[in-house]
């Protein structure tokens, strides 16, 4: 093989070689791991680690379910369950799925091994192993010689370096058996229409073709001739079934199970086909899947949903709704993976990944498209998940999107197997290019957000929004309320009088993460009750908003509100376990039924006894809207889970006040105000993938979000391309030329861009542009742009600029923008230099302009600067703000 011959030149870092075949294939699924490729052998914090997999099913059968790989990295010598260092490792859906691993062939599969910034470093290990979704039960390996126990199998080791240090570039491989010369590499069905016949949907924009005898859509075409495929290697949907008298849960690819279809509805715009499981010769369960075409968008969905005694019917697998393969010209993938990834069909490898609703997957859409027509896909409930996947295969590949639909959620006993969904529907949209223009990822996110009404809530603009860490258990230096005071002041005079929203973290009991859900005891040691309310109303002197960061996630057992009775269970039925904070072990309170037995009471009391005024912060509250509740006396889906989180956040709207959150997750968008957090790392979900602001493009001007607290100037790029705000927890050790940096190189742009929409995205080599549009009103009048108004910057020399209605306002580390005080401007420099800024309109060369820096407690020293030839010049200290004025409007 080609392969081997290739990988005999690469250094063998391990070989570890079982000897001898079993004479006879096992008659069960019995995975044997051939191979590890290493993308490195030494690796510094913080670096990624790609790694290859090559498998091969030793066993007569394949797996009755789709099962997981997990790869962990340890510290030679340690155990797998250690706390003294951080675990890492990663866990993955093999493409193709275990499902269809038969026996004897080979499975070639791509994943990564991101090693974090705070990685120990020394020796590792790597070790792999293959677990049931359902269960957790691992699955024995044909690779005896190389189990660890626990069914985890050494799979090579490298090296994690610290940053300072050199590494090599030298891959490595790792034979775990003999890998079989006269192997047959696994290969997905071939692209053909099936012989049964077909059914096609159609109107005047695009028609769809489906199997006559089973629900499977096989291509979309437009009216200008672009195509995109469905299910291209016909496999059909499959279901998930339980049988509660032996509690086993199976696939339907599985023996004994199988499915029958028919088309028993065929209209112009409508198919429906009735779907009947057996298990063995007993009839468990049937249901409708429908697809219904409309304009540009197709609808696919179940219902009808009949369960026979004795049977369940879990889930619906949709493999692949809509795909492109790698012979289309501009073949690419998006998915919602941390703001956004861009996938190439050029050079890839097999992979699958599983988006659930989370703030890793802000939303459940993605898109396939061609150079000539695109498809954008959206889910309707977080209770469904999105699947993404890449087939590699030969001369060709597939990128794929699909969907699993849940009608009963899976758990450890059948009793508590309740019913989520009766029904659901995803959509997906076709947009086909006009006048040979080329289609873009970009296309696809405009396409996606037509529907999108919400509008930000005006108390954040021009707003500034932070938190101020104040305590937590075993702090020696805690901030108090009225050194929180004291920095709003200092703020205030730094920033010539800006708006804040100010949002105290560990004001309540012994600080952060202690005593919920009570939170009706205020934090002594900070001041104590009489001392808060003094100091939330000092600060409307300061232009300021004091507030809290507040939970309604976690409940803590020594909690004075503790009941276990708002607790959610879990697939086990016991009550579910969060992570361990500052409170200790904390749980999850079921928000679906919390919402009307203690939160409303609860948010009643809140508003009465604190004077909280605009905003409040309750933490993880939009970060996941997946949560699931199986208390068999009255379960909560994903999707009841968000209703009570809504009702959390309109019961606190009724009185006045708007609730910002933390992770940033579609389904909250047009209810939370802001968020603190949209995740934007350079994590590859796919080999070869890329970094694109999917997300933005899809919400910016319609929601409000932070990227987090920029540490390097590459960061800082990032988050004035993604058009995020800043976000961090000051204290008062805090340095202020930190907190100056943020505020006017993040800050001061965000407020002029934030409630614009992404338009165009422009990449010439490292050079990125994006453009916006005008500022989104909630009139009916249609906005209407002064000038261009675009971002653009320099990956490579970290250069970049900020131009607002055809105005430059921020270039390389310094601003000019408009100031809080009339007819003022406010000039900013990270470092000593000359300022050169357009001159504010109104303002002449022969006006005398002057400049004076503002300090923590006032205004100070005069700066130079001057009008010449229509530009304002600025001798700008290093980390100092300037106020800029005219002569004679101040003195």
């Amino acid at each position: 093989m080609n392969e081997v011959k290739m990988m005999s030149c690469v250094l063998t870092l391990t070989l570890i070689v079982t000897l001898g075949f079993a004479a006879n294939a096992s008659t069960r699924f019995h995975p044997r791991l051939l191979r590890v490729r290493l993308s490195a052998s030494e690796v510094k914090q913080g670096d990624i680690i790609q790694l290859d997999t090559w498998w091969e099913n030793t066993g007569s059968v394949s797996a009755d379910e789709n099962d997981m790989v997990f790869v962990h990295a340890r510290i030679k010598g340690m155990q797998e369950d250690n706390r003294a260092y951080p675990l890492f490792g990663g866990d993955y859906s093999p493409a193709p799925p275990t499902s269809l691993w038969e026996s004897g062939y080979v499975m070639r599969m791509h994943s990564q091994l991101k090693i974090p910034q705070n990685a120990r470093a020394g020796d590792y290990q790597i070790l792999i192993g293959i677990y049931s979704q359902l269960t957790g039960e691992r699955v024995i390996l044909d690779n005896l010689s190389a189990n660890q126990g626990n069914e985890s199998y050494l799979a090579g080791n490298f090296k994690v370096m610290p940053k300072e240090e050199k590494t090599t570039k030298q891959s490595a491989i790792i034979d775990l058996a003999l890998f079989p010369l006269t192997a047959s590499f696994f290969t997905p069905p071939s692209l053909t229409i099936p012989a049964s016949g077909t059914v096609t949907l159609s109107n005047k924009t695009i028609s769809v073709k489906l199997d006559k005898n089973k629900p499977a859509i096989l291509s979309f075409e437009g009216e200008n001739g672009g195509k995109l495929y469905g299910d291209a290697f016909d496999q059909g949907p499959s279901f998930f079934l339980c049988q509660e008298k032996t509690g086993e849960n199976r696939w339907s690819i599985a023996k004994p199970l199988h499915v029958t279809f028919a088309l028993s509805k065929i209209q112009k715009e409508d198919a429906r086909y009735t779907v009947i499981i057996h298990w063995g010769d007993v009839e468990a369960a049937h249901c409708d899947i429908f697809y219904h075409l409309k304009g540009n968008e197709l609808t696919v969905g179940f219902g009808n949903v009949v369960e026979k005694s004795g049977y369940q019917l879990l889930t619906f697998r949709m493999p692949e709704l809509v795909s492109v393969l790698r012979s289309q010209h501009g073949s690419r993938m998006a998915i919602p993976w941390e703001s956004g990834r861009l996938i190439s069909l050029s050079n890839t490898f097999n992979g699958e990944m599983e988006h659930h609703s989370d703030w890793l997957n802000p939303m459940l859409a993605g898109l396939v498209y061609t150079h000539r027509i695109l498809a954008g896909m959206q889910l309707e409930t977080p209770d469904d998940i999105l699947r993404s996947h890449l087939w590699d295969y030969n001369s060709n590949a597939v990128a794929g999107l699909g969907v699993d639909f849940t009608h009963r959620y899976a758990a450890a006993h059948p009793s508590l197997q309740f019913v989520a969904e009766t029904h659901s529907q995803v959509h997906i949209l076709i947009k086909e290019s006009t006048h040979k223009r080329v289609l873009t990822w970009v296309d696809g996110a405009k396409l996606l957000r037509q529907r999108m009404t919400a509008i930000p809530p005006g108390r954040y603009r021009d707003c500034l929004i932070y938190k101020i860490f104040c305590d937590t258990p075993g702090d020696g230096n805690p901030t108090t309320f009225d050194e929180a005071l004291n920095l709003v002041k200092e703020i205030y005079f730094l920033t010539d009088g800006l708006k804040q929203i100010v949002y105290l973290v560990g004001w309540q009991h012994h600080g952060h993460d202690t005593g919920y859900p009570d939170v009706f005891t205020v934090n002594a040691r900070l001041g104590g009750y009489s001392e808060l309310v003094k100091v939330m109303d000092s600060a409307k002197k300061y232009n300021a908003v004091i507030s809290f960061h507040d939970n309604y996630d976690d409940a803590y057992e020594d909690s004075h509100a503790w009941t276990p009775d708002i607790i959610a269970r879990g697939p086990d039925g016991e009550l579910m376990k969060g992570g361990i904070w500052a409170g200790g072990q904390s749980y999850i309170i079921s928000s679906g039924w919390y919402l009307h037995h203690g939160a409303l009471k609860r948010i009643r009391r809140t508003l009465a006894m604190y004077p909280i005024r605009e905003s409040y912060h309750i933490d993880v509250l939009s970060t996941v809207p997946d949560r699931v509740d199986f208390n068999p006396s009255h379960p909560q889906s994903a999707k009841d889970d968000l209703e009570g989180r809504l009702g959390i956040v309109l019961a606190f709207q009724q009185d006045g006040v708007n609730v910002t959150s933390e992770g940033f997750t579609s389904w909250f968008v047009g209810h939370v105000g802001y968020f603190w957090l949209l995740l934007h790392d350079d994590t590859h979900a796919y080999a070869g993938d890329e970094a694109i602001p999917f997300i933005p493009f899809v919400f910016h001007g319609r929601a409000l979000y932070a990227l987090g607290w920029p540490n390097n100037d590459s960061q800082y790029l990032e988050e004035v391309l993604y058009g995020g705000n800043f976000s961090t927890d000051l204290r008062k050790e805090t340095p202020l030329k930190q907190i100056l940096d943020r505020i006017y190189l993040i800050n001061a742009p965000w407020r002029m861009l934030a409630y614009r929409q992404m338009e165009k995205c422009e990449r010439k080599g490292d050079i990125i542009r994006i453009s916006y549009g005008p500022n989104i009103t909630e009139s009916d009048e249609k906005p209407k742009s002064i000038g261009p108004t675009f971002v653009e910057v320099n990956s490579s020399t970290n250069e970049y600029c900020v131009v607002v209605d055809g105005r430059l306002i921020s270039q390389n580390f310094s601003v000019f923008v408009p100031g809080e005080k009339s007819n003022t401007w406010v000039a900013y420099s990270r470092c000593e230099r000359e300022l050169v800024y357009p001159t504010p309109k109104g303002w002449k060369g022969s006006s005398i302009v002057r400049g004076v820096c503002l300090t923590a407690h006032g205004t100070g020293e005069r700066v130079s600067c001057w009008i010449s030839k229509g530009e304002i010049h600025l001798k700008a200290p290093a980390g100092q703000p300037v106020r800029v004025f005219m002569k004679t409007n101040q003195k």
